[in-house]
C-alpha cells in the first residue's frame, strides 16, 4: 500500500484513539529510550512506571490511591502483512483498578470509512496488575490496525506484549 495511505490510518487512529496528533510516536527515532529519560527525571515515586514492550515502550500512571489508571501510553512499532512497519501509539484513560490490583482496558473502532473506497479497522487491548507494595506493574498490550481499499489491504500487528513496569 501506498505511504499515504499509511499516514492516513495513523492520523485516523490518533484522532479516534486519542485525540491528539500521531507524529509524537512517528518521530521518535527510539521510543523506548526517550520515555527512559523522561521517566527517570519526571515521574513520580509510586504512581508512574514504564517498560521497554517489544520494539517501543509502556508508561503507566496511576492515582495516589492506586484504585485508577490515570493515563496509559503504549508506543510501538508493529510489522505489516505488506512487509513495511508503522509507527503509532495508544492511550487508555480512567482504568479502574480492582482491589486485586488487576485492570483491563481495550477499544475497537469498527469499520471506518478514511476515504471513499477505504476502510480502517483498529483495536487494542491492555491488561496489568499491580503488586502490593505498588513498586511494578506486570501485564500485556497489543495493537492492531487494517486497512482495506481498491488497491488492496493489509494489517499490522504488534502481537501480544508482555511487560513488567517499575516505578
Amino acid at each position: 500500500m501506498h505511504a499515504k495511505a499509511k499516514a492516513l490510518i495513523g492520523l485516523a487512529a490518533a484522532g479516534t484513539i486519542a485525540g491528539v496528533p500521531a507524529a509524537w510516536a512517528a518521530s521518535a527515532p527510539s521510543t523506548a529510550a526517550a520515555l527512559a529519560r523522561v521517566s527517570a527525571a519526571a515521574r513520580p515515586k509510586g504512581v508512574s512506571y514504564v517498560a521497554s514492550v517489544g520494539e517501543g515502550a509502556v508508561s503507566i500512571v496511576l492515582s495516589r490511591d492506586r484504585r485508577q489508571v490515570r493515563g496509559v501510553l503504549f508506543a510501538y512499532r508493529a510489522p505489516c502483512s505488506d512487509g513495511t512497519h508503522v509507527r503509532d501509539f495508544d492511550v487508555y484513560n480512567a482504568v479502574p483498578v480492582s482491589a486485586s490490583g488487576r485492570f483491563k482496558a481495550s477499544y475497537d473502532t469498527g469499520p471506518q470509512t478514511v476515504s471513499p473506497g477505504t476502510t480502517a479497522q483498529f483495536s487494542g487491548s491492555i491488561t496489568g496488575r499491580v503488586n502490593k507494595r505498588g513498586t511494578k506493574i506486570t501485564g500485556t498490550v497489543q495493537s492492531k490496525g487494517s486497512l482495506s481499499g481498491p488497491t488492496g489491504s493489509y494489517a499490522c500487528d504488534t502481537g501480544l506484549s508482555a511487560f513488567s513496569a517499575s516505578d
